[in-house]
């Protein structure tokens, strides 16, 4: 499908009074986000809002320097944003941040740069205590100044160790460490806790180096306000039948990562006093539950739903229905991995329950680019193959210059068998040889921070990389889903070398 059909599929949703409604109160509730963060650009938070209003909708949890993916879901919401407001539409779009999420998965507060180092990888960020992790995210406390400047010198450390392994004097790169660097402590500095601090973060790097016109809020500000308590009364009332599609579809589409659930089960989280998440079962008319942290028990009407409901959240599931009815959303950006797996099931749920269903989009992508971290490694594989980039960009010539390097070093060692200085200095080198390819293979093999590809690229290149990638895409439906299946290639010859140094 051509991007402008896809444009006019969008075209046909309309908002009811209650969307609209929701729409104006999320708006002021952003406008405090945004001040919050220090986002100074707030024009888009007072457009014109009507029945005609289309909402484009996406949300992640506020992760530490989340990965290349997650970026490009405010960078979709914006591209679409422009399309159609090019056609004569209005459009809104919004990014919510899940910051009342348990604090289990570390990618919350920590990520991954490529490093030299046996695992061809750096963890950055910071730890979240063993008695915390069963903990809302939100509740979190920041780091010690000292903490987070350690964690800041130590990117600058690599990166700039890394540029002087390649002998390279890159003014770019200091430009785009005091842009990223000024941002994190702004951030840190106006945050009152670890969520707020990325998605201050994220939120500053989109609008302010990105100049993408995005509308961003808390979860949890939602739930303070009440927003979206008839959504969530709907779900109550068809409690039976959610949980029965739920189950189905787990077992019958054996959608990985998605455990079946109860059929009294509640798909809203309680949130204890002591910060952990309280699981909800509705065995008549009470909800009860026990904290997963405290093993406090819990235990009230369903009746008193709207009166719990600032201390309550919705699962990943529900998430999507609520919005999904609540905004009146013509288009969800969904991540390419759980994102589509929870929205098989929300789809269906929606049909059954008659809520609004949106169209899903999800950008399949892997960004192929030579930062400086790669091409460290690519200079320490020329070093010890002395071997030019060429080679290695060439899978036949790279393996057969492993192979020779092997082979010698190996006729050398047995060679060497009654010199044991010499037997030990080319087993030596064997091993380096063997380490040094396993580190390479590491660097070229996961996806990295996105603050890799920033100081590497810087915005600019970044920006028009992805746009480019855009320009006259295929979009293409599969089941309830639209697919962009595009990679980004920054740097000549990347992909293969990528390809090559991974295997």
């Amino acid at each position: 499908m051509q991007l402008q059909k896809f444009i006019t599929l969008l075209s046909k949703h309309e908002l009811n009074s209650g969307q609209i409604e929701n729409i104006k109160k999320i708006t002021e509730i952003s406008d405090r986000f945004h001040k919050e963060a220090g986002i100074s650009d707030l024009d888009h938070l007072h457009s014109e809002i009507n029945e005609k209003t289309l909402i484009l909708e996406s949300g992640h949890q506020p992760n530490f320097l989340p990965h290349p993916g997650t970026w490009k879901k405010p960078f979709l919401l914006n591209f679409f944003g422009n399309r159609l407001n090019e056609s004569g539409k209005n459009s809104m779009s919004f990014f919510g941040f899940a910051d009342y999420n348990i604090s289990t998965a570390r990618i919350l507060s920590q990520n991954r740069i490529p490093a030299l180092t046996k695992t061809g990888s750096e963890k950055i960020g910071f730890k979240i205590s063993e008695k915390d992790k069963w903990k809302s995210f939100e509740i979190i406390g920041k780091p010690s100044e000292q903490e987070f400047e350690k964690e800041i010198e130590k990117i600058k450390t690599r990166y700039r160790n890394h540029l002087q392994m390649v002998k390279i004097s890159s003014p770019e790169f200091e430009s785009n460490l005091r842009e990223i660097e000024e941002i994190m402590w702004e951030s840190y500095k106006k945050a009152k806790n670890l969520a707020d601090i990325n998605a201050f973060i994220f939120s500053k790097v989109c609008n302010d180096l990105l100049r993408l016109d995005i509308t961003f809020f808390r979860y949890s500000d939602l739930q303070k306000e009440k927003i979206f308590i008839s959504e969530w009364k709907k779900i109550i009332s068809n409690l039976k039948l959610y949980n029965k599609i739920h189950n189905w579809l787990v077992k019958e589409k054996n959608i990985k990562g998605i455990h079946l659930v109860e059929e009294n089960s509640l798909p809203f989280w309680y949130h204890c006093t002591c910060g952990g998440k309280v699981p909800l079962y509705v065995p008549s008319n009470v909800c009860t539950g026990k904290c997963i942290s405290c093993n406090k028990d819990y235990e009230f009407s369903t009746d008193d739903i709207e009166k719990n409901f600032p201390d309550m959240c919705a699962t990943a599931i529900s998430r999507n229905l609520v919005f999904s009815e609540g905004l009146g959303t013509a288009l969800f950006i969904s991540g390419s991995g759980g994102g589509l797996r929870y929205g098989q099931i929300s789809n269906e749920i929606s049909r059954e329950i008659n809520f609004n269903l949106p169209k899903t989009l999800a950008w399949q992508s892997r960004d192929y680019y030579l930062g400086i971290s790669h091409l460290a490694a690519i200079n320490e594989l020329i070093r010890i193959l002395e071997t030019d980039t060429e080679s290695i960009a060439d899978k036949e010539q790279l393996d057969l210059k492993i192979k020779n390097k092997k082979e010698d070093l190996l006729k050398k060692i047995k060679e060497s068998e009654n010199d044991k200085k010499s037997l030990q200095k080319y087993k030596g080198q064997l091993t380096n040889l063997n380490t040094q390819l396993g580190i390479v293979k590491g660097v070229f093999s996961f996806t990295p921070s996105f603050i890799d590809q920033f100081l590497s690229l810087g915005n600019e290149k970044i920006l028009n990389s992805w746009n480019k990638a855009l320009e006259n895409i295929e979009i293409k439906k599969h089941q309830d889903f639209y697919i962009i299946q595009k990679d980004i290639i920054q740097d000549n010859n990347a992909q293969e070398i990528y390809q090559n140094l991974k295997g």
